[in-house]
């Protein structure tokens, strides 16, 4: 990345989108996991950090039209 925003600035985004944040934690395999709530679905994403999960997860709200789990 030649930028990469703060957690911060990433929950910024998802409350500018009317996303929610569901759940946020680490799985058993010691990655970062991150569900967020939007109005036309549901976005499941996995990482080596929060931030990159929370990441993932606005990349998929900007590029794709969520109508189902995405992993």
């Amino acid at each position: 990345f030649i930028w990469m925003p703060t957690v911060e600035q990433l929950v910024q985004q998802f409350e500018a989108r009317q996303a929610l944040i569901y759940h946020a934690g680490v799985t058993d395999s010691l990655s970062y996991e991150a569900v967020v709530k939007t109005t036309v679905g549901v976005i499941e994403t996995k990482a080596p950090t929060l931030r990159l999960a929370f990441g993932k997860a606005l990349h998929e709200i900007l590029t794709h039209s969520v109508t189902e789990s995405i992993h």
